[in-house]
Order: structure tokens, then C-alpha cells, then sequence
């Protein structure tokens, strides 16, 4: 499982070794993937750390450290990932930006498009369009 290394020495003292670290990434991406947690508007680093038995120091670490992004940016990229899927799919047409938002887990139109635009350079309702499905 390839894991970028990019220490900040925010975690110096951690005792986190590296094999660790890569070990608690697959879990946590494994877990992700299987479960689709990330669906959840109430996800937590807490809840997050509850499920896959990963302490939240941890957690945080491995995300940070380890993977080079937040907690919010690491759920959130599984959301816009989902929601690219969505926009392209004739059987989501009918669907609003709103809907497909909190299907994705989203809690926000707001927080959904923003981030959406930061990681696509384009609003769901462009990335929708360009891909010719309309309402």
C-alpha cells in the first residue's frame, strides 16, 4: 500500500513507526471503501477512530503525516468522488444538486459545492452539464 511520507515533525514524539502508520492507512482506506462511512453527514474523527479501532491521535497522525491531508479533506474528496459518479449517471438526471449532496453525505449545499469546485474546477451543476445529463 503506498503511502507518501511527508513529515512535518508536528508528530516527533508520536512513537507511530512508519510500518504502523502504513498498516493503519489500509485499514482506514479498506474501511472506507467497505463500509462507506464517509455517507454519514455526523462522521467524526471520533467516530472514525470508534469504528476502525485507531486511536484519534493516531488517526490524525496517519492522515496528516502520513497521507498529506485533513480529516475533512481525506472524507471529503470520497464525497466528490461519489457525487462525480452521481452527475454522470442517467438514473441520477432527476436527481438536485441538493439531494446528490446529502446522498454523498454532504450536510451543506454550500460545503458540497465549494468542495466540489476546489477538487474539479467546476460546479456539480457544470460537471453535470458537461457531461450532456440533464434534468
Amino acid at each position: 500500500f503506498p503511502v507518501t511520507i511527508q513529515s512535518t515533525g508536528k508528530y516527533i514524539k508520536s512513537g507511530l513507526t512508519e510500518e504502523n502508520a502504513k498498516n493503519y492507512a489500509r485499514i482506514l482506506v479498506e474501511y472506507m471503501d467497505k463500509t462507506e462511512i464517509w455517507k454519514d453527514p455526523e462522521l467524526s474523527i471520533a467516530k472514525l477512530s470508534s469504528k476502525t479501532e485507531i486511536s484519534k491521535h493516531q488517526l490524525s497522525e496517519v492522515l496528516n503525516e502520513y497521507m498529506g491531508k485533513n480529516f475533512y479533506i481525506f472524507v471529503n474528496e470520497y464525497r466528490v468522488k461519489y457525487a462525480k459518479k452521481l452527475l454522470t449517471q442517467k438514473e441520477w438526471a432527476n436527481w438536485s444538486i441538493l439531494a446528490i449532496a446529502y446522498e454523498c453525505g454532504f450536510n451543506s449545499k454550500t460545503a458540497f459545492n465549494n468542495f466540489f469546485k476546489k477538487n474539479t474546477q467546476h460546479t456539480p451543476s457544470e460537471f453535470r452539464k458537461e457531461f450532456g445529463i440533464q434534468k
